[in-house]
């Protein structure tokens, strides 16, 4: 039980006659929550209400009872004067009341008992026997608000949930209501024991940015009119998860110009693609994120663009929408990409008509994408008339074809002639250039008779010439310069090597380096040595073996490729780095080899060969290496590899045991040691002495032979000497020899 404070000691008139008046003092406390009154009786108070009457009696019966009907009787001494009052104490008995179910004090009930019998025979004396206690009309009622239940503590919205109304009093009737945020309503104004409450969506409007909120029920008891009290209950209210973002608009469009209104679709690597999304949030929340995926990648906003599609088909753009409480909602939709690739061409032969004729047959394939049949169409080859493109044909007509077309008398007896091959569509233009070199001339005598020329036209200016291979030793010689000029770096076709036999083998010497112009990295040469150029049992992946070796100037960006067209036959192909290359290159060889010495920015594609770098940094300085510079430049800027500076401060030992004629000591590789300034200790010094003059003394005292204070014996014949004084500053001495300081550096990769 919980009793509460007593609310006070108070007097109650049970008695008068007239001439006396007599009092019970008491008190009371309450139990809410039990429903119960405590009452204690302690005392009580005899008044005359008079001047003249009065009484006096060491025996009075008196006393209190409790509820159980128990009687305590008691007697003391009592004296009340005319007109006084007396005050006696009374042993506290207390008594326990159950109140009326709705909290009511029960009428009629008895608190306790009293007595106060004075047995005297005097007139009016107060002769008062056990008399019941009874407070009706004194005690409080007891509240009894219904403390409400739930059937759970949290519901979704839009699901019902019961509110137990367990009630003192059948008579009670309760109202119910509820605040969620800034909304309020009533859920029943009359309920009995229990109410059912199914909490609105739309409270969703409150929690704009979470999935559940804490509102309260409140629960106000009434019995009839009269309000008892007030007891409220939590109850977490939760977002349905159906409460979600909704997407209204889905608009894929063509964001690539001009795009859509020439080809009515969707190209594959032409278009990008504008999404718009129209969403909104559900039940007061906002829309935060929009993120789109096409082909795996994600895109953010709206609108937003992508990137050029890449596939073809069917291609899904997902754009899933995200609201301020988190919850999102997706809208997928299928675009049609039509399919295309850029336009190609396979040129299988340009070639004279016959060895020594001006006409040519140039056979060809291309295709072109159609697009739905409304892409540009057109293929033409031209050949390089001095600096003009000049058409041998032009078509419009097939998005792919194969042929084969004669040429007019294009090309000359002594030069070489370019032609071309161009594939065009709406987007771009592929171009595949071929030559065909001078009729071959065996023998040409220049004018004047002072030039001769073998296998070319003579350039008449004093010189013999010749355009043919010279074999020596069945080594073939030959040689070609070259000019790449785009401001770029380049692959250089260096030559075709073509054999029947096993063991043939090729030399290149290529020298070039950066530009033209006084450059200082232009002393560059390149040695390729290709070895077996014929391997019949072997596939093309492995058929050719071989290295290189940059001599000169090195750079790392110099590679090497040997492309296998067949195992026995390969293509010779050397990157040069430098935005201008030019040079010329010799090539020895026990093969057949058809020059070529043109310059592409595009790598050769095929089987290449593994070839070894044979570079300055891999051949003379291997990995461990130690190279000496006078500046501080890093090895690798020039070599190659990767290079660490190390031994600073210090000069380099030879690992091993050595001696120096009469010691010897071991280094360890790695080991350190020495030090920069040394103090020398009394054992590491030489060898010496100081010598001091001697005093000799004769013999008689101290005073009359003039000795030195403290040092003779007084009358003793004898020797005797005195210490030198200090000198020396005691500093550490230099240990470092006459140097000059260079740069070290250790190969570690």
């Amino acid at each position: 039980m919980a009793y509460g404070p007593w609310a006070g000691a108070r007097w109650r008139t049970v008695w008068n006659n007239g001439y006396y008046r007599i009092d019970v003092q008491w008190d009371f406390c309450q139990d809410i929550e039990n429903n119960k009154t405590k009452i204690s009786m302690m005392g009580q108070r005899i008044a005359s209400l008079n001047g003249y009457y009065s009484f006096t009696y060491s025996a009075v019966q008196t006393g209190v009872g409790d509820f159980n009907g128990t009687k305590f009787a008691e007697e003391r001494n009592v004296s009340v004067g005319g007109g006084g009052t007396t005050v006696v104490d009374c042993t506290d008995r207390h008594s326990e009341v159950t109140h009326n179910a709705d909290g009511t004090w029960p009428s009629g009930q008895v608190c306790g008992w009293w007595r106060f019998n004075v047995p005297l025979a005097s007139h009016n004396v107060p002769t008062v026997g056990w008399t019941a206690f009874n407070i009706d009309g004194e005690i409080p009622t007891i509240p009894r608000a219904t403390t409400p239940t739930l059937s759970s503590s949290s519901v979704a919205m839009g699901s019902a949930v019961t509110i137990n109304l367990p009630r003192a009093s059948s008579s009670f009737t309760h109202n119910v209501t509820y605040r969620f945020g800034n909304a309020t309503g009533t859920i029943n104004s009359n309920a009995g024991t229990s109410c059912s409450w199914t909490p609105p969506v739309s409270l969703a409007q409150q929690i704009k940015t979470s999935t559940s909120g804490v509102g309260t029920i409140t629960v106000q008891t009434k019995n009839g009119s009269t309000i008892i009290g007030t007891k409220t209950i939590d109850i977490t209210l939760t977002v349905p998860t159906s409460v979600v973002p909704t997407i209204s608009g889905h608009v894929v469009a063509e964001a690539t110009a001009n795009i859509a209104s020439k080809f009515g679709a969707f190209v594959q690597s032409k278009s990008t693609l504008k999404v718009t999304t129209t969403a909104a949030g559900a039940q007061g929340s906002t829309i935060t994120a929009y993120k789109t995926v096409i082909e795996g990648r994600s895109y953010t906003g709206s609108p937003c663009t992508s990137a050029a599609i890449s596939g073809s088909g069917t291609i899904a753009v997902k754009t899933t929408v995200t609201d301020s409480r988190g919850r999102t909602a997706t809208k997928t939709t299928n675009v049609t990409v039509v399919a295309y690739s850029p336009p190609q061409i396979s040129v299988s032969n340009v070639a004279r008509t016959s060895d020594e004729a001006t006409t040519g047959t140039c056979t060809y394939n291309y295709s072109i994408s159609s697009v739905g049949s409304k892409n540009d169409k057109a293929f033409y080859i031209q050949y390089l008339n001095g600096s003009t493109w000049t058409d041998i044909v032009r078509m419009s007509t097939d998005y792919s074809k194969s042929g084969s077309q004669t040429t007019g008398a294009i090309f000359g007896v002594d030069a070489t002639t370019k032609v071309r091959f161009v594939a065009q569509d709406y987007f771009t233009s592929v171009i595949v250039e071929k030559e065909v070199g001078p009729t071959f001339t065996l023998m040409n005598l220049g004018a004047g008779g002072k030039s001769l020329a073998i296998g070319m036209l003579s350039s008449n200016n004093g010189t013999f010439e010749t355009g043919l291979p010279f074999v020596s030793g069945g080594v073939r010689y030959t040689a070609k310069k070259f000019i790449a000029v785009t401001n770029t770096p380049q692959w250089l076709k260096v030559c075709t090597l073509k054999n029947s036999r096993d063991s043939d083998s090729a030399f290149v010497h290529v020298y070039t380096g950066d530009g033209w112009n006084a450059r200082a990295n232009q002393q560059t040469e390149v040695e390729i040595f290709v070895k077996d150029s014929f391997q019949s049992s072997h596939s093309t992946t492995d058929a050719f073996g071989g290295s290189y070796n940059v001599v000169g100037t090195y750079h790392a960006g110099i590679h090497v490729r040997v492309i296998a067209l067949s195992a026995s036959s390969c293509e010779i192909w050397l990157h040069l780095p430098w935005p201008y290359s030019s040079g010329f290159f010799t090539i020895e060889s026990q093969c057949e080899v058809e020059v070529e010495g043109k310059c592409q920015t595009d790598a050769p594609t095929g089987a290449n060969q593994t070839m070894g770098n044979l570079t300055p940094d891999n051949r003379g300085y291997p990995i461990g290496s130690v190279k000496i510079t006078y500046d501080n430049v890093n090895p690798s800027t020039n070599m190659g590899g990767t290079w660490v500076q190390f031994s600073q401060d210090r000069v380099l030992l030879g690992q091993g045991t050595g001696s120096d004629g009469s010691t010897s000591m071991t280094f360890g590789a790695g080991q350190t040691g020495g030090e920069y300034k040394h103090t020398l200790s009394v054992d590491e010094m030489p060898s010496h002495y100081h010598a001091s003059k001697p005093l000799w003394v004769a013999g008689g005292d101290n005073g009359s032979n003039n000795c030195v204070s403290g040092y003779p014996t007084p009358g003793k014949a004898g020797q005797y000497g005195i210490n030198t004084e200090n000198t020396g500053g005691g500093k550490s001495h230099n240990n470092v020899q006459p140097y000059q300081v260079i740069y070290a550096w250790r190969r570690t990769a």
